[in-house]
């Protein structure tokens, strides 16, 4: 359903002068989609300008639009959102006042929207079409992590407190900003 809506809204120009009213519909209903799905995907909203383009006002998308490399424009937001995280999670780690304490963890918790939307977009980026098997593949480990990552949290917190347990979260962040270097969207696995 969300491919034919996609396809609706990227027809050529001339097609789509005279329903401009659909258009707009289907803006307010991707506009929907996306602040139900995740709060972080919100800076992924869509509009439509006056060219009848879809335009996104998403740094994910917008080196795509100015002819830069997937790399830019995947990898920078994907580094800025973990960089924010690593920033506000010591700050929530080494504060004492709660009010402040709720500040820095959601600072830290919504930055990792941006590498989650990214990291979809290198999937399909970087499957070609074989998408679905890179997208299934990335998810597979997501959820080992989602498994183990409590446990070991728990176990951090219970022996070492929570501040060591929030520090060691920076860990992982640190490696992923590294492995996103390694990634180079531009290549698609079909071409190998």
């Amino acid at each position: 359903m969300l491919a034919r809506r996609l396809r609706m809204l990227n027809r050529p120009a001339q097609r789509r002068q005279r329903d401009t009213r659909i258009d707009f519909l289907l803006y307010l209903d991707f506009r929907m989609l996306f602040l139900q799905s995740d709060p972080a995907e919100a800076l992924c909203l869509l509009w439509i300008d006056d060219k009848d383009a879809v335009v996104p006002l998403s740094p994910c998308f917008s080196g795509l639009r100015k002819g830069k490399s997937r790399m830019i424009a995947r990898g920078v937001p994907a580094m800025t959102g973990l960089a924010i995280f690593i920033v506000t999670i010591y700050l929530a780690s080494i504060t004492s006042d709660p009010w402040l304490n709720v500040l820095w963890l959601s600072l830290a918790l919504g930055s990792l929207g941006l590498p989650v939307v990214t990291s979809w977009a290198i999937a399909a980026d970087k499957g070609g079409e074989f998408s679905g098997s890179v997208s299934g593949w990335m998810n597979t480990w997501g959820n080992v992590g989602a498994v183990f990552s409590p446990i070991i949290c728990g176990w951090i917190a219970q022996n070492m407190g929570w501040d060591m347990a929030l520090l060691s979260s920076i860990i992982p962040i640190l490696i992923a900003i590294f492995l996103w270097f390694l990634i180079k969207p531009d290549d698609s696995l079909a071409e190998i």
